[in-house]
């Protein structure tokens, strides 16, 4: 069952224009996925309008290394922290690649203008979510449940669908989820208010005698 929030995201997605069509990605697709041999380190943003060119993702000018697609060449860059959080990929490893295709060549590009020109909700800020999950990237979340007709939901909805009860490990060490710290949360605060109620002491005034 639905909740009632998540119900009302997905009516508004579908007055954008949004789910036009499911989201539903093959075996094929899974194959087409990356996995960086090295973790990306980031370097921190450093913005150069002038020298570097357009992330395709973040469609920011931001110094650091590009990536080359075999196909496109030069058309669709993606920088290193796009590349790494968004498809797991280290943008180091792919330039030594001669026989590398970008997301977009692949068809399987997440990013806002992508996806909207598919009929599909932008995935907003997931990278963060995914990880947590267990996924390598945002395209391993996408790709992985939703595979032959599991669709969940369209958009940011997707991360917040997942099942609650389930707690997926990541490295042996069990990731506690986002709802369920909401709810401990809620659940302190209840029991703060009960206790505050029962050390609440009724103090009667008895007026003095005035004689």
């Amino acid at each position: 069952m639905e909740l009632p929030e998540l119900a009302d995201r997905k009516k508004r997605a579908r007055r954008r224009g949004y789910s036009r069509r499911p989201e539903i990605y093959t075996q094929d697709h899974e194959k087409l996925l990356g996995y960086a041999k090295e973790e990306w380190k980031h370097i921190g943003r450093i913005y150069d309008d002038e020298n570097t060119n357009t992330c395709h993702q973040c469609r920011q000018k931001t110094k650091g290394p590009r990536s080359y697609c075999e196909v496109c060449k030069t058309r669709y860059q993606f920088c290193g922290d796009c590349l790494y959080k968004r498809y797991g990929e280290n943008v180091n490893e792919v330039l030594g690649d001669e026989n590398w295709k970008c997301p977009v060549c692949r068809d399987i590009c997440n990013c806002s203008r992508c996806r909207r020109r598919k009929g599909w909700a932008p995935t907003g800020l997931m990278a963060r979510r995914a990880i947590e999950l267990g996924y390598k990237s945002v395209a391993h979340f996408l790709i992985l449940t939703r595979r032959s007709g599991t669709h969940i939901l369209d958009g940011p909805e997707a991360l917040r669908s997942v099942d609650t009860n389930k707690r997926p490990k990541v490295r042996g060490k069990e990731v506690d989820n986002a709802l369920q710290k909401k709810n401990h949360h809620s659940e302190g605060k209840k029991r703060k208010k009960k206790r505050q109620m029962r050390t609440v002491e009724i103090i009667i005034v008895e007026d003095e005698d005035p004689s």
